[in-house]
């Protein structure tokens, strides 16, 4: 973006638009010279949003806030809630809503001038950031302002959400943005996930009784060990409150709520990976347990056990050997493990290269555009395994090797001699050959164009590297 290309129409970005604009400012204010740098002033943001955001949620939600936030802070690493994703963002604001959705509905809290920005903001960060967890976040929403949404303020946070959402959006090209929310996410995603959970029924069914599934089935790890505490408390909590007819409505909402929030099915006890799909959906279930029971509290005699409860809920997340909280994180260590191939990819592209010469990059290592600071080759850029099945990106890739063949293709991971008649539509893998150091694949190809120039032989083999014929 911040070379000149249009996200939707010349950047494949199947998302509501926050994250890369968020992202774009970032690197245009900072100018990072390395991808480490890239990669420490995207953790710095998200470090500072979840600390800003995180104090909001205290002042909001006083005791209830701490605890979600303690929770959070316990958790976020195994769900990648400290990374820069769109999901790390919607942790607190879903505490928000949740706890805003209850104080509504059960005490009919009157709403103060502060409130309806707080609200607004948390629903507008739903609204352009993840697409599947827009749902929940409107019913929340609707609920809070269902009184007052009439009112001078409640007609003034309606009209800012809705005039900060159609401004962003009036950024980029309609057709390409709509294409890319529906189709492209039905084809790509969506029907992915159906069949990953059996069928459309199993993915609703599992979404809407997620606690149950997670008591019953999943990984035996240390995440679904806290899953099982803090749904115990939810459905301890919800049987005691249930009898009494004011707690009846929003009981019965709340579990619609959470069965949106999980809506993108992960296995019980993930961790990392697809974990981070989950992290809206722990918000809610966090606050939820916290708001349950102080419930309890107040429509019960019997509150001793509400001690016992808590010592466990904090003592599964805090005095746990197994947390990562005693773990030794060497930060060069994690970086070389996560990042190296980008890096080293990037740099050798960089050092062989001209200015016009130009990459295209497979599958997920789109950050090797980035180290290698030239051009893509491909119209969309970046080339995700979500694209395979759709005819308008196969496409632009057989015109781009028919047209603009590129200087170098960075394939992932793979077995070059196995794995180039795949990855190379018709005989285009004939023009290419590849990469290697101390006889290890990098499954790098470079076109034969580029071997040509004497400067690029001499600069490959002065690097260590050799080049090999398909």
């Amino acid at each position: 973006m911040i070379q000149g290309r249009m996200l939707y129409s010349e950047i494949f970005f199947n998302h509501q638009p926050l994250m890369p604009m968020v992202s774009a400012i970032i690197q245009y204010a900072v100018s990072p010279l390395t991808l480490y740098k890239v990669v420490v002033i995207h953790r710095i943001f998200i470090g500072m949003y979840l600390v800003f955001f995180g104090a909001l949620t205290i002042w909001k939600l006083r005791y209830i806030g701490l605890g979600v936030v303690a929770f959070h802070i316990a958790t976020m690493f195994y769900t990648f809630g400290n990374l820069f994703l769109a999901e790390a963002l919607l942790v607190y604001p879903s505490a928000i809503l949740f706890a805003g959705m209850w104080d509504s509905m059960v005490h009919n809290t009157p709403l103060k001038y502060h409130d309806y920005l707080l609200y607004g903001t948390c629903v507008l960060l739903f609204l352009l950031s993840r697409e599947p967890y827009i749902p929940p976040a409107l019913i929340m929403y609707g609920i809070i302002m269902r009184d007052v949404w009439r009112t001078r303020e409640g007609i003034l946070s309606l009209s800012m959400i809705f005039f900060i959402v159609v401004l962003i959006l009036t950024l980029f090209p309609w057709k390409s943005y709509v294409f890319s929310m529906t189709s492209l996410n039905m084809t790509g995603i969506v029907s992915g996930e159906i069949k990953q959970n059996g069928s459309l029924w199993m993915s609703v069914v599992k979404s809407f009784f997620y606690p149950v599934y997670i008591v019953f089935s999943g990984k035996v790890t240390y995440v679904r060990l806290i899953q099982v505490v803090v749904v115990g408390v939810i459905l301890f909590v919800s049987t005691a409150l249930v009898a009494i007819q004011k707690y009846r409505r929003v009981l019965i909402l709340s579990f619609l709520v959470l069965g949106l929030l999980a809506v993108r099915v992960v296995v019980p006890g993930t961790a990392f990976y697809e974990a981070y799909r989950q992290l809206p959906w722990y918000g809610a279930i966090f606050t939820f347990a916290l708001i349950g029971l102080r419930e309890y509290r107040k429509n019960n005699r019997k509150t001793r056990i509400l001690f016992p409860i808590l010592l466990l809920m904090f003592g599964v997340c805090y005095l746990n050997p197994q947390s990562f909280l005693y773990a030794q994180v060497e930060k060069e260590n994690e970086f070389t493990t996560h990042y190296l191939d980008y890096v080293q990819k990037g740099e050798l592209i960089h050092a062989l290269s001209q200015q016009t010469d130009t990459v295209f990059v497979h599958g997920w290592g789109s950050l090797t555009y980035l180290v290698a600071q030239r051009p893509s080759a491909y119209d969309y850029v970046f080339d995700y395994p979500v694209t395979d099945s759709i005819s308008l990106f196969s496409l632009a890739k057989e015109r781009m090797y028919a047209q603009f063949q590129p200087s170098f293709v960075d394939a992932g991971w793979c077995s070059p001699t196995k794995d180039a008649k795949a990855l190379f539509p018709h005989d285009v893998w004939k023009q290419y050959g590849y990469v290697t150091q101390h006889n290890t694949d990098m499954c790098l190809f470079v076109n034969k164009n580029v071997m040509s120039r004497k400067s690029v032989q001499e600069m490959l083999q002065k690097m260590g590297y050799a080049y090999k014929e398909l």
